[in-house]
């Protein structure tokens, strides 16, 4: 069973129940949305049981007790509401707004229904529950998205679980009705939000402190034990074959390698640079290759991602990627110092990665 999956995934219930607000970090690859599927599901059945995504094993039935706290507490009526930000997604697409609707001769404005509209709409319902989850959230321009909702959506600026004003405590915001008139509103108490995001992206701008402040923050980190369990073996090891008899010899060694780049990574960026578990689990585990040949092949085709995202946290220092890489004199890969515009640079020679070569880089890897 894999106990990582089910202890944060219980993990981000019980926080969800506490604060309502919860905000899921971590690096690429290491299973954010893994975990937002196993919540999302959760949350619909009441933790009552729920299929590991690897096809590994089930969560056993009962493993959050009545006693625990848990999200919508003993609500029946229970939906999750999706949605991933970018860069065009607005106020009017998360809470409400006026969009254009063309007609034959003339364009007319309706009010929109954005997701955070829905999911409270939903949750204000007797005997109801909605769970709001946002994947990428950094990727837009998070307070924009949020607007005046940024002042009401904290956990003790709700209604009460009776759906009644709390005086001092919860916060009117002004949003559209259907008439496009503003009026009074308040978010209700079994409204919750998940939200993801890799703080490590490079692409986008950090989020706003302000923001940040408001939500319950989480993290999850790369997980060797799950790749083990996705490889079926049973550990790592200190040595490893000069030459690989089995497709187990293959796994382990790469699994291994993994775990030294992102030791690396750790040393030169930080641990909110590595890379996850996800890079070498792109196919069903039932589809995993078995012979020795397919491992080969399979591990070398999963290879560029992790090269790209070594050469994307160390952009353009060769020499933080040749210490990643262990690229030194007479190993795999290479490293020389050439002359370029009358200054010293430092050049990596990295051959194309096959199933043939794949093994001895992989070796190179680990060597001390």
């Amino acid at each position: 069973m894999n106990d990582e999956l089910i202890t944060k995934a219980n993990e981000i219930l019980t926080l969800l129940a506490d604060d309502k607000n919860v905000l899921l970090a971590g690096a690429p690859a290491t299973g954010k949305t893994t975990l937002l599927n196993m919540v999302a599901q959760l949350f619909i059945e009441r933790g009552e049981t729920v299929v590991d995504p690897y096809g590994v094993a089930a969560f056993p039935e009962g493993e959050l007790s009545d006693e625990t706290a848990f999200p919508g507490g003993s609500c029946k009526h229970r939906r999750v509401f999706r949605t991933t930000f970018h860069q065009g997604t607005k106020y009017r697409d998360f809470v409400r707004g006026l969009i254009p609707v063309p007609g034959a001769d003339s364009v007319r404005f309706e009010v929109s229904e954005g997701l955070l509209w829905n999911a409270a709409e939903y949750a204000r319902q007797l005997d109801h529950a909605a769970l709001a989850i946002i994947d990428e959230i950094n990727r837009g321009p998070a307070v924009s998205i949020f607007g005046d909702m940024i002042s009401a959506f904290e956990a003790d600026k709700r209604l009460g679980d009776n759906g009644e004003i709390i005086p001092g405590k919860t916060v009117t915001v002004q949003v559209l009705d259907d008439d496009a008139k503003l009026v009074d509103y308040q978010l209700p108490s079994r409204l919750y939000i998940l939200a993801a995001m890799n703080q490590a992206d490079s692409s986008v701008e950090p989020m706003d402190a302000a923001f940040m402040r408001r939500w319950k923050r989480t993290k999850i980190y790369p997980s060797i034990a799950s790749l083990f369990l996705y490889f079926g073996i049973e550990g790592a090891s200190s040595e490893h074959p000069s030459v690989p008899v089995a497709a187990e010899d293959v796994y382990r060694l790469a699994a291994d390698a993994l775990t030294a780049i992102n030791y690396k990574i750790r040393l030169g960026r930080g641990e909110d640079y590595q890379i996850g578990q996800g890079v070498f689990m792109k196919s069903p585990k039932e589809r995993l290759p078995r012979d020795l040949e397919g491992a080969l092949q399979y591990i070398a085709d999963c290879w560029p991602v992790i090269d790209a995202h070594v050469e994307e946290v160390f952009f353009s220092d060769k020499e933080a990627i040749a210490d990643v890489l262990n690229a030194r004199e007479g190993s795999f890969f290479s490293v020389s110092t050439l002359t370029f515009a009358g200054r010293q640079v430092t050049a990596i020679e990295q051959p194309t990665i096959n199933a043939k070569n794949v093994y001895p880089m992989l070796l190179s890897l680990v060597e001390k």
